[in-house]
C-alpha cells in the first residue's frame, strides 16, 4: 500500500479498503485452483499435491501473517465506534481463528499424504471444502456487512490512524520477510496454474 499524504483522509480509506478487496480478489483466484485440485481428488484422480502443498502454505501464510491483521486494525476502531454489540460483525472476527484452524488441519493432511501416511480421502477432502466454503462464506460477508459498516462509521482520523497502523506493521522485518515468502509462493502458483 502506498503512503499517502497526511491530508488524504479519503484516500487513506479508499487505500485500505481496496487494498482488503483486491487480497480478496487474489484469495479468490488460488481458491477457484484449490477446488479443481480437490474436484480432481474426489473424482478420483490424482491432484498436484504440490500445488495443494503450495495452497496450503499460501493460506497459512498470506490470510494469518498480513491480510487479518490489516483487518484487525479496522475492526478494533469499528468496535469502538460501534454502540451495543453486533453479533455479525463479532462472528466475522473470530471466523479468523476458525479459518487459521481450518488451514492448518488440511496442510497437516497433505503433509501426511505426502510422507505416506494413511489419511482418509474423505477427511481429506471433508476439510478442504470446509475451508473453501468457510473461507468464501467469510470473504462475501465481509464485503456485505464489515467494509460497509467500517465505511460508514468511521471518521477521516480513524483511516488515517488505521493507514498509520498499516504502515507500521509493513514496516517490522518479520512483516517484510513474510511478504517476500508470499511474493515467491504467488510466482509458483502462477507458474502452476497458467
Amino acid at each position: 500500500m502506498a503512503l499517502l499524504s497526511a491530508n488524504d483522509s479519503f484516500s487513506y480509506m479508499t487505500a485500505i479498503t481496496d487494498d482488503l478487496v483486491q487480497d480478496h480478489v487474489r484469495f479468490q483466484r488460488f481458491l477457484d485452483r484449490f477446488e479443481i485440485e480437490i474436484a480432481k481428488l474426489a473424482g478420483g484422480d490424482s491432484p498436484n499435491y504440490e500445488i495443494l502443498r503450495l495452497l496450503c502454505e499460501y493460506f497459512s501464510l498470506f490470510p494469518d501473517e498480513m491480510h487479518h491483521k490489516k483487518e484487525d486494525l479496522v475492526y478494533d476502531v469499528v468496535f469502538e465506534r460501534i454502540t451495543g454489540r453486533c453479533e455479525p460483525l463479532h462472528e466475522l472476527h473470530t471466523e479468523h481463528i476458525k479459518l487459521s484452524v481450518l488451514v492448518q488441519n488440511f496442510a497437516r493432511q497433505v503433509e501426511g499424504v505426502l510422507n505416506d501416511q494413511e489419511i482418509p480421502l474423505e477427511l481429506l477432502i471433508g476439510t478442504a471444502k470446509e475451508y473453501i466454503e468457510t473461507i468464501t462464506r467469510h470473504m462475501r460477508k465481509e464485503e456485505e456487512i464489515f467494509f460497509p459498516q467500517a465505511l460508514s462509521l468511521l471518521a477521516a482520523d480513524d483511516w488515517k490512524n488505521i493507514h498509520l497502523g498499516i504502515a507500521d506493521l509493513c514496516t517490522e522485518e518479520r512483516y517484510f520477510d513474510k511478504a517476500n515468502q508470499v511474493r515467491k509462493i504467488e510466482a509458483t502458483l502462477d507458474e502452476f496454474i497458467n
